[in-house]
């Protein structure tokens, strides 16, 4: 399974290609399957300000991830510095869907206000799953006001957590 520092270098090749097209990179995957291996790239509408959630309102569309999968095929297939893009792999452009991964600075900016689910690699009081609302994302800290099924939680209770400690963030769907 390819490391981080391959994705990122894919994330870094194809980010300007697919920002011309009006789309910003928000996930890079690999995954194995029956049919060989996957990849997967996630994308949403460009936001350059992500302090301005009004841009969101646009939605990737099926034409959208066409476009996105055509271009990118294109720059992939040219590439042969890195090893997991050599021989048969499936190239895959998707939304990032409701409960999008957050993983980036600008994308807590972005979804502030917004419910979300953050896991974290070491226990915090006994817990290493948390619920709440991005409160604020400042000099790498993450702020969330807790949702009152959260464990150990007190009305009106915040948690904060630096970038590096969290495993996996995802905005939770509010149906």
């Amino acid at each position: 399974m390819p490391s981080e520092d391959i994705r990122s270098k894919i994330e870094n090749i194809l980010a300007p290609v697919l920002e011309k097209l009006g789309f910003e990179i928000v996930d890079v995957e690999f995954s194995n399957s029956p049919e060989g291996r996957i990849l997967r790239i996630f994308i949403d509408i460009y936001q350059p300000d992500a302090t301005n959630p009004s841009i969101t309102a646009k939605a990737i569309t099926l034409a959208d991830c066409e476009k996105a999968s055509v271009a990118a095929g294109e720059v992939l297939d040219g590439i042969t510095t890195i090893d997991a893009l050599k021989g048969h792999y499936i190239l895959e452009v998707s939304s990032p869907g409701i409960n999008r991964v957050l993983k980036k600075p600008k994308d807590f900016l972005r979804f502030r206000g917004k419910l979300a689910k953050i896991s974290v690699y070491e226990p915090i009081n006994g817990s290493r799953h948390f619920t709440g609302r991005i409160l604020n994302f400042e000099n790498d800290v993450l702020t969330i006001a807790l949702n009152d099924d959260t464990p150990n939680n007190g009305i009106g209770a915040t948690a904060s957590f630096s970038l590096k400690s969290i495993a996996r963030a995802r905005l939770e769907p509010e149906l």
